[in-house]
């Protein structure tokens, strides 16, 4: 129960320190930053991971999104209960929502610079046609 309790506070103490720097380095340091070792520190670390995740900054939710992978792969460490499966299941439906998210964003972004170099293309050839 002390190691619980002794992460925990551990948890407390990188989060305090986390929220005390600018994006960049919050990124870093949530790729890199401390991970608990027992299943109680390493799911409350995940919980935590879930409003970063979701903050708008890219940078700061790409790098939540990186320490929840980390968690996950820590949890299936661990002994195969109910309450882990349920999760392990939960982190990855989150990653897999952000991940579809992500692709989503890139086929739009795709479309739309797509769309632009058609636009661009069709006034050059106008412009040419009207000129030769």
């Amino acid at each position: 129960m002390m190691d619980i309790e002794n992460e925990i506070q551990k948890l407390n103490e990188y989060h305090a320190e986390l929220a005390a720097h600018d994006s960049t380095t919050q990124a870093s340091m949530l790729r890199n930053g401390f991970l608990p070792d027992t299943m109680e520190a390493l799911v409350e670390a995940g919980i935590r991971c879930i409003p970063l995740m979701e903050s708008g900054r890219v940078e700061i939710a790409d790098g939540a999104g990186d320490r929840l992978e980390a968690i996950i792969f820590k949890l299936k460490l661990n002994p195969d209960t109910s309450s882990v499966r349920k999760v392990l299941e939960r982190f990855d439906a989150l990653l897999q929502e952000r991940k579809k998210k992500a692709t989503s964003d890139m086929k739009y972004g795709f479309a739309v610079i797509l769309g632009l170099t058609v636009i661009i293309g069709a006034l050059l050839a106008y412009i040419l046609h009207l000129f030769f």
